[in-house]
């Protein structure tokens, strides 16, 4: 399993804390952070706990990748876990064929988003496997599909309010599972976390414009805000979700763990693992949902919203 963090960039030391785990767990997650440096092995039950605690923290992660084994971990194997990329110097005086043997562990990934447009223009498993066909005739070897937009899967969910109403003549994200096993291809579920609605997206399923989406629809308690009470700042269209409120970090565990359960997907990318973008210069800021600003008077004795 693979998990893959869209989101703004912040102290991503911050992730060694949360990825802690007892030594009895069973399952090795090697991560790593794209464009630096290696981050420690941590040891967790599955790669799907390794990207929530993101969820679980209400943290913003930068761009990482955890990639997952699912053979247990034993003294016996510890020693074929890769090691840190070693600095530039250790290659000082080391002829080619020396430095071309050593194991760098990387991956050959070449890989593009398959987005709800493009799944709802296909309209059915079969025009998708044109598009899967295509995709290994230009050496695509990874797709991420996008699985979760809007508030709405693209699968019949028995945890999310509402599946996309385009998409309920069939199941697309099986279909690229079984299309990528088909064609050679890995297959990603793309998942929105944080943000719940998008006001561009509501006239395609027939909802009017201020419609915050399913989720905040049916769980208006669940929704973020900003300073001046704000579901969506001024000249943006997204609305999102509180992660300060519990009730949101389980529903988003049930989605994620129901996605993993379900369907044989070889990771799960994360995208809007953030606030909304805001302007602290023109006084807007946003993180003042229910939850957060309870939370905040219980610390400080402070209304947020008060400062």
């Amino acid at each position: 399993m693979v998990l893959v963090l869209r989101a703004h960039n912040t102290a991503f030391e911050q992730i060694n804390h949360y990825l802690d785990s007892p030594p009895s767990i069973s399952q090795k997650i090697r991560c790593q952070k794209i464009g630096k440096r290696n981050l420690p092995q941590k040891i967790l039950r599955s790669g799907i706990i390794c990207g929530l605690v993101s969820v679980l923290a209400g943290t913003t992660l930068s761009m990482a990748a955890f990639s997952a084994t699912t053979e247990p971990f034993s003294q016996a194997n510890s020693a074929n876990l890769p090691a840190e990329r070693p600095a530039a110097p250790q290659f000082l005086g080391q002829t080619s064929p020396q430095i071309a043997s050593r194991r760098l562990n990387q991956a050959d990934i070449r890989s593009i988003w398959l987005d709800r447009k493009t799944i709802v223009s296909a309209g059915s498993h079969q025009n998708l496997a044109k598009i899967f066909e295509n995709f290994r005739a230009v050496g695509i070897n990874t797709v991420f599909v996008e699985t979760v937009n809007a508030g709405y899967p693209i699968y019949p969910s028995t945890v999310a309010p509402q599946q996309n109403p385009l998409t309920t003549r069939w199941d697309p994200l099986q279909s690229s599972v079984d299309l990528g096993k088909a064609y050679g291809i890995k297959v990603h579920a793309w998942v929105w976390l944080f943000a719940a609605g998008n006001q561009a997206h509501n006239p395609l399923v027939g909802k009017p414009t201020n419609y915050p989406g399913p989720i905040l629809s049916a769980h208006p308690s669940w929704a973020g805000y900003d300073n001046r009470g704000n579901l969506i700042i001024p000249g943006q269209t997204k609305a999102f979700l509180d992660p300060a409120n519990p009730e949101v970090r389980q529903y988003l565990l049930n989605l994620l763990s129901e996605i993993a359960s379900r369907y044989d997907v070889d990771g799960i990318q994360f995208d809007y693992v953030r606030y909304p973008f805001q302007d602290p210069g023109a006084n807007r800021l946003f993180g003042y949902g229910t939850a957060s600003r309870q939370q905040f008077k219980m610390l400080t004795g402070v209304d947020p919203i008060q400062l």
